[in-house]
């Protein structure tokens, strides 16, 4: 089996390094696993990042990019925000590859655009480790609109200007209708992707781990 994952950052922060220590507990049974990411720093032959000058530039500036966008947002949530809006190639490298399974991880900082997660064709397994998968644009919020639905009437009162986290949660449930295998290390996610109510992340199964 081959197994391709993707995270942000090989190294760099708590999703990372989970990511790059399942990795090698791979290749360590003898599963052909490579990890790709925007941000390579381990010094890893395993770990694939940007290739040529150009697509390093591009890879650096996804983010900026895409944190103008989150400024037409203003929330007292001072947790991060990804419309995750700006496409990229990742989708065609992970459908154009050999890889039998697709292992996302923490693929925000603009990494991937929602369109693009709902382009890959090859089986997906993701591990949660955050909410963003099933809320809006927020990581993490202590209201209930993942649960009930984006609407505009129950936008909390600490938000004003664009409602960046309703558009976000419509290109979810627009772009991601292939089932995932849902994997969530947190006792903090534990089975909420399966209470929404719109059904916004599928999933064939949701496992639990402490």
């Amino acid at each position: 089996m081959k197994v391709l994952t993707l995270n942000h950052s090989d190294i760099n922060g708590g999703a990372a390094r989970a990511a790059y220590r399942i990795h090698h507990a791979l290749r360590s049974q003898g599963v052909d696993s490579q990890m790709l990411v925007n941000q390579a720093t381990a010094g890893d032959w395993t770990v694939t990042g940007p290739s040529g000058g150009l697509n390093t530039v591009l890879a650096m500036l996804r983010s900026p990019l895409g944190d103008q966008l989150t400024k037409t947002l203003k929330t007292t949530n001072p947790i991060l925000h990804s419309p995750a809006a700006i496409p990229s190639r990742w989708h065609q490298q992970l459908n154009q590859s050999d890889a039998d399974v697709v292992h996302l991880h923490w693929i925000n900082f603009d990494m991937m655009s929602i369109a693009d997660i709902g382009h890959i064709t090859k089986p997906i397994v993701w591990t949660l480790h955050d909410m963003w998968a099933f809320c809006g644009a927020e990581h993490y919020t202590e209201d209930y609109r993942w649960r009930d639905g984006y609407t505009a009437n129950n936008r909390p009162a600490y938000e004003s200007g664009f409602d960046l986290n309703r558009w976000t949660a419509a290109r979810k449930h627009k772009h991601w209708q292939r089932p995932m295998h849902i994997v969530t290390p947190s006792l903090a996610v534990r089975l909420r992707p399966t209470k929404r109510a719109d059904a916004q992340l599928a999933c064939d199964r949701c496992p639990q781990h402490d």
